[in-house]
């Protein structure tokens, strides 16, 4: 998908927020970059931690993973202490690349594999002949990302999705919606949170843009309309506590977000009143329910 959408949308914006935005071919080249560093370790299908704060380079981060070979496993870097050794533990990462941010952090846990900071990665040259052999070997039965849940037990538990989950459920997207380059995603889900997925994939598939969101304008819903509409926002996939949000706030009688096409929304029940209040001021909108992505996509 990036490689067909950095030929076609070469030179448009992937992936932005307010301090960064990749264009595909940087994207590209960014991610085969760290795919390089990453494949040299030839630890073909393991999974490489990614701390990093969410960004543009994050997703960067994650697609080199992919290219050098591995899985990547996003980590909430704000998870205790306790936690995040627990997932660590479980995950048993071949590497981990971590933001200049983050760095610190990451060497005070006494890792036994190596880490890398994702721009010193971003210099490596790449090496295509290398990178060629690894897309070679792979079938869309390999992992690509696992995401930890707590589930109902406070245990940490990583999820495991195949690149086949993702493919098929970016094939239905285009079947069942048509979203093309001209979209644009408005995204609010962490990054290690599965409902990310369409903010991370469609540009990817579609040659659409993501741009991710300041968490700070959702406690101001009122100025988070008026952010859509700057941005000419066509596509939410957001919790249905961040839509509440807006509803009880009133903040669509400030403001309509008028590029909006699509609101999508899972991960908790969606209340009816908070439905209806953005039905009625934005009534040309497609709404779906998502359900629980991690079950629907594998199910």
């Amino acid at each position: 998908y990036l490689e067909n959408s950095a030929s076609l949308y070469g030179e448009r914006c992937a992936y932005r927020d307010g301090r960064q935005s990749l264009t595909f071919h940087q994207v590209r080249a960014m991610a085969r970059s760290v795919g390089t560093g990453i494949g040299r370790l030839k630890a073909f299908n393991r999974p490489v931690a990614v701390f990093m704060e969410k960004s543009p380079s994050m997703v960067a981060a994650f697609l080199g993973a992919v290219y050098g070979g591995c899985c990547y496993c996003p980590i909430d870097t704000a998870m205790p202490q306790d936690r995040l050794l627990a997932v660590i533990k479980a995950l048993d990462p071949a590497a981990v690349i971590a933001g200049g941010a983050q760095m610190e952090q990451v060497q005070t846990m006494n890792l036994s594999c190596p880490v890398y900071e994702f721009d010193r990665l971003c210099g490596c040259e790449e090496d295509g002949d290398l990178l060629d052999g690894v897309r070679e070997r792979r079938t869309d039965a390999d992992p690509l990302y696992i995401l930890f849940t707590s589930g109902s037990t406070g245990v940490p538990k990583g999820v495991v999705v195949s690149h086949r989950v993702i493919i098929n459920n970016m094939e239905w997207l285009e079947e069942e919606y048509g979203f093309g380059p001209e979209d644009v995603w408005g995204n609010q889900a962490p990054l290690y949170f599965d409902v990310s997925d369409h903010d991370i994939y469609c540009p990817l598939k579609f040659g659409c843009s993501t741009v991710f969101i300041p968490p700070e304008h959702f406690a101001f819903p009122a100025n988070l309309m008026a952010f859509l509409n700057d941005q000419k926002v066509t596509g939410i996939f957001w919790v249905p506590f961040a839509l509440s949000m807006a509803a009880n706030f009133r903040a669509l009688e400030v403001q309509i977000p008028r590029y909006l096409n699509y609101v999508f929304f899972a991960g908790e029940v969606m209340p009816l009143k908070s439905l209806n209040y953005w039905r009625r001021y934005v009534p040309d909108a497609v709404y779906c329910n998502m359900y629980g992505p991690t079950e629907t996509y594998v199910c």
